[in-house]
């Protein structure tokens, strides 16, 4: 039977509901910075650069998370760099996919996503049943935001090399 303090969240003991409204937190980012984050693409800043900047803050954010003092500050953080990612990454597909195969592109993308969904919480569970500490799930998931950030940055340097001119192009 689970006991009142039993649950850990960020290697801290804390009440179920208490865990569950800090996770809550992180998905109240996405509606409040998703618009601000299109604006922004829209007019000023290249997707490959938000993605970067993204992953970067979000590995910073789920490493210091752990060892923070301020569970609750720190998950409306994560909240607020991550709600600005999924429009970044989907943008990306009209930027480089025909009209035609729109469909297609979106498509990747949500298989890629879904993959994520799929085998993402059986690492952690895995990570966390080798090391015993919740340290190391925060910091696969940086290591993971990390790749992403390198991803974006291998796209925009072969953007780069097929157009030079692409560099003041939105």
């Amino acid at each position: 039977m689970i006991e009142k303090h039993d649950f850990n969240f960020a290697n801290q003991k804390v009440s179920i509901s208490y865990a569950g409204f800090l996770t809550s937190l992180i998905a109240l980012g996405s509606p409040v910075i998703a618009p601000v984050i299109g604006y922004l693409l829209d007019r000023f800043i290249r997707n490959e650069d938000f993605i970067i900047v993204i992953g970067i803050f979000l590995a910073l954010l789920f490493v210091f998370l752990p060892r923070s003092g301020n569970d609750m500050v720190m998950a409306m953080a994560i909240g607020l760099v991550a709600g600005g990612a999924p429009v970044c990454v989907f943008g990306l597909v009209p930027k480089y996919v025909s009209m035609e195969e729109t469909g297609t592109g979106l498509g990747v993308l949500r298989f890629g996503e879904n993959m994520g969904t799929l085998f993402g919480p059986f690492c952690l569970g895995l990570t966390y049943d080798l090391t015993g500490d919740y340290f190391h799930e925060f910091l696969v998931v940086a290591i993971f935001a990390l790749i992403s950030s390198i991803c974006a940055l291998i796209l925009k340097i072969h953007i780069l090399e097929l157009n030079p001119l692409a560099v003041n192009l939105n």
